[in-house]
């Protein structure tokens, strides 16, 4: 969330034991984390109850306490609250426009397709996020990144991610010849370059997506709407309160009516989150965004 950085990993399948392998893979690289904040997608929410109540008993509870780690908490955005997660809805925007874009009709062989993917997730975190201020100064810092980017966040550097192998390098001598093979190579070398030859003309376009559109586009995105990180006010609900719950395609005189039974506040003490009683005894969450206050419980 403070970085924008991504993390791209494979999941052959969308169930718990492909997300929670992942996540554990996730963990071996990162470390373990105190907050998951995640959309409520079924298989996210069973994986994640799964694990919490692994963490929750008795011996790795101790265990915790012991090392001093605090326990897993995470938390699900509220349902018809696909908004919430736009931090995350445009990093994968970004990574699906480099994937569909660089691969289009070209079928890659798994280990290939897992190459490509880790290309895209480190140039995806070298992306700009920020520019370091002052750039026209004669007396800054050469040694100072003239830009902040995910990687420099986590790492307090810019990795030096270089190719080295040549099968994997792009040049200007790559062709869509099919039968185009470079000369003067020994045979190992030549045999990987035959085989990797659909792997460097999907990279060639990675490339210059990356160059070209994804980079251009950041810069813009970065500098031409100044007001974008203000803050927003949210409506100041309380328990028994009663609110109108705004229906996507319906009216608002359509819209069902409810009493709060529950909020949920975020660090600044602002209430986003609330649970509502509806007329027919169904318990729903709902974030304020698609709530009407009608009354106050002080005014009843």
């Amino acid at each position: 969330m403070w970085s924008r950085a991504v993390n791209l990993l494979i999941c052959k399948n969308l169930d718990s034991e492909s997300f929670i392998n992942a996540f554990q893979i996730h963990i071996y690289d990162y470390g373990y984390p105190e907050k998951v904040l995640s959309d409520a997608g079924s298989s996210i929410v069973s994986s994640l109850n799964i694990i919490k109540t692994f963490l929750n008993s008795t011996d790795v509870n101790n265990y915790l306490k012991e090392k001093n780690i605090k326990t897993l908490s995470y938390l699900t955005c509220p349902p018809n609250s696909s908004y919430l997660g736009s931090i995350v809805e445009s990093l994968v925007k970004q990574v699906k426009n480099m994937v569909y874009s660089s691969i289009s009709k070209n079928v890659l062989s798994y280990d290939q397709f897992y190459l490509l993917l880790r290309e895209i997730n480190m140039l995806i975190n070298k992306r700009p996020i920020a520019f370091q201020p002052l750039l026209n100064n004669e007396n800054i810092d050469k040694s100072v990144p003239s830009i902040i980017s995910p990687e420099i966040l986590l790492k307090g550097y810019e990795v030096p991610s270089l190719i080295i192998a040549p099968h994997l390098h792009v040049s200007e001598s790559v062709t869509d010849d099919p039968d185009w093979i470079p000369i003067n190579e020994q045979s190992d070398q030549k045999r990987l370059v035959t085989i990797y030859k659909k792997y460097q003309k999907v990279k060639n376009k990675l490339h210059s997506l990356y160059h070209d559109e994804f980079l251009t586009n950041l810069r813009e995105l970065s500098t031409n709407r100044p007001d974008k990180y203000k803050s927003k006010s949210h409506i100041k609900l309380a328990v028994d309160d009663i609110v109108s719950i705004k229906q996507e395609f319906s009216k608002p005189y359509f819209y069902p009516i409810g009493i709060v039974t529950n909020i949920r506040e975020n660090d600044l003490g602002e209430v986003v989150e609330v649970s509502i009683k509806k007329s027919n005894g169904e318990i729903i969450q709902r974030h304020v965004t698609n709530l009407i206050l009608l009354k106050k419980a002080s005014a009843l």
